[in-house]
């Protein structure tokens, strides 16, 4: 077992949130914020690959080596208030969340 904290050594730090642990963190309000702050060496943070994407094939930002899941779920809701006057692509949206969901 390592004496390191999370924030030393990510790649044993809890999914779960590992942020807490950590001796010393940055909460920004804004997702440029801290796609900026992890380009400058700042720390790490979990942004979607499509985000980040180009720093990712720049090299400016590169993938943790963690252990284990690799990836975060979330859970979404879609809520149409009144069907009725959905429009064509909030019923797009709708019915393609909804076949992602029964895969």
């Amino acid at each position: 077992s390592s004496s390191q904290s999370p924030a030393e050594n990510p790649s044993s730090a809890s999914l779960s949130g590992a942020w807490l642990g950590a001796d010393q963190r940055w909460t920004v309000s804004h997702k440029a914020t801290s796609i900026a702050a992890a380009c400058a060496g700042h720390g790490f943070s979990w942004h979607p690959e499509a985000t980040i994407r180009r720093e990712l094939e720049a090299g400016v930002l590169k993938p943790l080596p963690i252990r284990g899941q690799r990836e975060r779920l979330v859970t979404m809701s879609l809520v149409i208030a009144d069907p009725e006057y959905a429009g064509p692509a909030t019923r797009e949206l709708a019915g393609q969340i909804l076949r992602a969901a029964s895969v």
